[in-house]
């Protein structure tokens, strides 16, 4: 019977560890996609292409953040790991 006092489990579950073991791989994705979104801009001509650079200027923020995100749970998750 569970006592209602046990501590909590340490350690990664099936899942954390399934998304741990991915992690770095969906990291250097989002990372390739940003270089891509900048590389882009960086050969945007802003009046010509006025669309697109309004447009990439948008992403590019938003494809930051998603790798700082995968940056924070990778270390969260590396966290949990080591407390194992």
């Amino acid at each position: 019977e569970l006592s209602p006092n046990r501590e909590k489990a340490k350690g990664l579950n099936y899942n954390e560890r399934r998304e741990y073991q991915g992690i770095q791989a969906r990291i250097e994705a989002a990372e390739l996609e940003l270089s891509q979104l900048q590389t882009k801009l960086d050969s945007c001509d802003a009046v010509a292409q006025a669309t697109l650079f309004a447009e990439l200027c948008a992403a590019i923020p938003k494809q930051q953040m998603i790798v700082e995100e995968l940056y924070h749970r990778w270390s969260e998750l590396e966290g949990k790991a080591q407390e194992a």
